[in-house]
């Protein structure tokens, strides 16, 4: 029996394809592209996740980062305390005042790798010039402080450096720098992971380091792979601090004996949310294409198979098992499944050439072409598998719908009647129309999928609206990061501040006095443990802290511009035993409104303060914290829980119609000042440039489509029903009446569908970006997307079923011999 069986089974298959061939090759161009497609965007996401972690693995980013005093013998302490060092580096860090421009600016700057030393951490890759020359007057700098800057190779940079006893009392004011004044060479153009690089983004020659006086050293280390490297190291330098502490210069009390980060474990803000974003859009791009792409598959394999129940029946006849039909029909794929698989692996090939999307490509540390041949092969593979998984399921669906259409056609026929005269009011081409778009003796398999697939596709599209819709709002809105002041002076001695206090162009001020605080009912100095809200928190965590005085302005600004921090939930603190606690911070700490949070005494020694929690907001990131990591209390709690000296900063807004950039110009001759610019998280949102509405294009196109292949088909099946109303004396007005009416009641369908979850999916998405980006999850809802959708999908499902009339002899009025396929 084996043999007639698949001589049999190879009889259909050629039958199959001697006379379908050309819709089975479509077939499978349409999965190949939508898998070439989703391997293109999968490609792309993993090259744009990756990239910063592979910038840190390439540029040997520090497992452990200490800044100290100037002093090698401490440099060297810190060092040899440090168990399961695999590689270290210490150098010292200067910093220089630009000696050619007319404003103030203040750069830091590292003695780079002298000839011998451990070239195994930090080393920044030149992708732009070369290198230093370690016996030249010449340095290599940043990109991003060289675009910043307006630097480039070859440009020759004066430098006023800073001594010690000027580092040492920036917070006070130094007047000139006192040390040397020298010329470096830009030779390079870097790139570097980790925030150092904006802290110290110029690195000097050994030759040029040597007339730099320092004012800091760094030590680099990178630690053995053992479990617990990282803590032991910790303790250790918690202990050697506190040896060091004695000995430690009383003008640098603002700084402690030891500044501890990890680079290599401390993602980059920028490069977590930005990536967060991208990729989510590219991963819910490919699932919607995938989910959109193989629904539509779905549905004209389908129409395939359920075109050729004839075949199956004289098939089933013969004799031929189910099994027997359905495998003949997977052979005839196969040149299908090959087409489509080889389609699909040209995606990820193609996309080789693709950097990681918006901002994140200055973090990819090999530009150029670079495929992924494991994405190609598993793509290449499953659009392959998806063809023949699709065909065999829509062909055993097909069977079962004959075998019932056979056992109705036996017994009565299904007939479903009107609901009650409330389904007939109104003209008759309305209700006919509805009936025809709810799938009257319509198949499930052909009608499901085509509908999920325009839903899905709306609600795509309008959840790439509320994204696109939130991060417009952040960009347009500087108060919803915190930043509500025009301006930022530097040091704001009192002299600055009564100066800023007589200038009539400025309407508001706030000074803000910055410094690190530990909170947690486990830090040393605190004996009680905390009690109350159920968001208490009883471990220890150094976070940043600020607190603001409002001083008078001569000149007036909007309530908007006088405000330091911005509020989302809760209130302004009113009284030294309250708080308001950034979004990132509350988050971390698990603390919400009316919980106490303890905040533990300073190195002087007193008593715990105990806060509680009034507001939930954002501040001003002004010292590179991340955005939404601090907190704002009474400037008198800060004064006894403070671990170092504040940095004091003033918080100017310009008064109204006073040019920001005309005063920024004026106040920078006299004074260090930095105009009001988005904190990396959020230029780098907005660095994504239209890929917001790209994506809405994209997934407006594929609605668009869909929609227009769903009510077509629809139609088409519908004309032996057409023809039966002709005949009964419909005219061909109510004729197109009824089709306009079946399309509209098709697209609306999808819309009402779609809107809500597509809302659904952008508001989860939002939250997600929010969290990682540090601001208020509260969604932006796309109105004007809502409005118009409705209209829209409308007008698109009326025209693309009457258009084909223009064309088509008897699409709107069919004979009798008309039918469908």
């Amino acid at each position: 029996m084996a043999v007639p069986l698949l001589g049999a089974l190879g009889m259909v298959a050629r039958a199959q394809l001697r006379r379908r061939w050309l819709s089975l090759l479509a077939i499978g161009l349409l999965v190949g592209f939508v898998g070439a497609v989703i391997g293109g965007a999968a490609s792309v996401a993993r090259r744009t996740a990756t990239a910063h972690e592979r910038l840190e693995r390439a540029t040997n980013v520090a497992d452990l980062q200490i800044v100290l005093a100037p002093v090698p013998e401490l440099a060297a302490r810190a060092a040899s305390v440090i168990p399961d060092v695999q590689a270290v580096w210490v150098t010292s860090a200067s910093v220089a005042r630009l000696d050619d421009r007319r404003d103030v600016v203040y750069i830091g700057a590292l003695s780079g790798h002298a000839v011998g030393s451990d070239t195994r951490v930090y080393t920044p890759i030149v992708i732009e010039g070369r290198d230093f020359d370690p016996d030249a007057a010449e340095a290599t700098i940043d990109e991003d402080a060289a675009r910043g800057l307006g630097l480039g190779v070859g440009d020759t940079v004066p430098l006023r450096m800073l001594t010690l006893a000027n580092y040492n009392n920036f917070d006070t004011g130094f007047g000139e720098p006192g040390g040397p004044r020298i010329t470096v060479t830009i030779t390079g153009i870097t790139r570097m992971a980790g925030d150092a690089r904006h802290q110290t983004p110029l690195i000097l020659s050994p030759a040029a380091a040597q007339a730099a006086p320092p004012v800091k050293m760094a030590v680099l280390i990178r630690l053995a792979a053992k479990p617990g490297a990282v803590a032991r190291a910790e303790q250790a330098l918690a202990a050697a601090a506190e040896a060091a502490r004695a000995d430690r210069d009383p003008d640098a009390s603002e700084w402690p004996e030891f500044e501890i980060s990890h680079p290599a474990t401390d993602s980059d803000p920028r490069a977590a949310a930005t990536s967060h974003v991208v990729v989510t859009g590219l991963v819910t791009f490919a699932i919607v294409v995938a989910v959109t792409g193989l629904a539509t598959a779905g549905a004209a394999f389908g129409r395939h198979h359920d075109s050729g129940r004839a075949d199956q029946r004289i098939e089933s006849t013969l004799g031929l098992p189910l099994a027997g039909r359905v495998g003949a029909r997977l052979i005839a794929t196969v040149p299908a499944a090959l087409l489509a698989g080889v389609f699909a692996l040209l995606g990820p090939v193609i996309v080789g050439a693709v950097s990681p999307v918006g901002p994140l490509a200055v973090f990819e540390p090999h530009p150029g072409y670079a495929v992924n041949l494991t994405v190609a092969a598993v793509t290449g593979l499953g659009a392959a598998c998806a063809v023949q998984l699709l065909s065999a399921w829509s062909a055993f669906r097909a069977n079962r719908h004959m075998v019932a259409r056979d056992r109705t056609a036996a017994g009565n026929p299904r007939v479903r009647p009107a609901r009650g005269r409330a389904a007939r009011r109104g003209p008759a081409w309305v209700w006919v129309g509805v009936r025809f778009a709810g799938g009257l003796y319509r198949p499930a398999v052909v009608r499901r999928p085509a509908v999920l697939a325009v839903g899905l596709a709306v609600a795509a599209l309008v959840a790439a609206g509320t994204v696109d819709q939130g991060i417009n709002r952040l960009r347009d809105d500087p108060g919803r990061y915190g930043w509500s002041a025009d301006l930022r002076v530097f040091d704001a001695r009192p002299e600055v501040v009564q100066a800023l206090k007589a200038d009539p162009r400025i309407g508001a001020i706030n000074i803000a006095d910055k410094a690190a605080v530990r909170v947690g009912a486990d830090c040393p100095g605190v004996t009680a443990v905390v009690e109350g809200g159920w968001g208490a928190y009883d471990g220890c965590r150094e976070i940043s802290a600020f607190s603001i005085i409002k001083v008078p302005a001569k000149g007036t600004t909007s309530p908007e511009g006088a405000r330091a921090w911005t509020i989302l939930s809760g209130r302004q603190i009113g009284d030294p035993t309250e708080m308001v606690i950034g979004i990132r911070a509350a988050r971390a700490l698990h603390v919400g409104l009316g919980d106490k949070l303890v905040v533990a005494p300073g190195p002087g020694g007193g008593q715990p303060a105990r806060l509680t929690v009034v507001g939930i907001g954002i501040g001003p990131p002004i010292s590179g914290e991340r955005l939404g990591d601090s907190v704002l209390v009474a400037p008198q709690v800060l004064d006894r829980t403070q671990l170092t000296t504040p940095w004091r900063d003033a918080l100017v807004a310009a008064a109204d119609g006073v040019s920001v950039d005309e005063l920024a110009a004026e106040l920078g001759v006299r004074y260090e000042v930095d105009q009001r610019r988005p904190p990396p998280e959020i230029a780098n949102l907005d660095g994504i440039g239209r890929l917001p509405e790209l994506l809405q294009l994209v997934l407006g196109t594929l609605a668009a489509g869909a929609l227009g292949h769903t009510v077509l088909i629809n139609w088409r099946r519908r004309l032996p029903e057409v023809a039966v109303l002709r005949t009964l004396g419909s005219t061909p007005g109510q004729t197109a009446a009824a089709a306009a009416a079946a399309a509209a009641a098709t697209a609306l369908a999808t819309v009402v569908v779609g809107i809500p979850l597509g809302l659904g999916i952008g508001r989860l998405a939002w939250w997600e970006i929010a969290a990682a980006t540090g601001v208020g999850g509260d969604t932006a809802i796309p109105m004007a997307l809502l409005l118009a959708l409705p209209a829209a999908t409308a007008g698109m499902g009326i025209l693309a079923v009457l258009a084909p009339a223009a064309i088509r002899r008897g699409w709107l009025t069919p004979s009798m011999r008309s039918g469908g396929d």
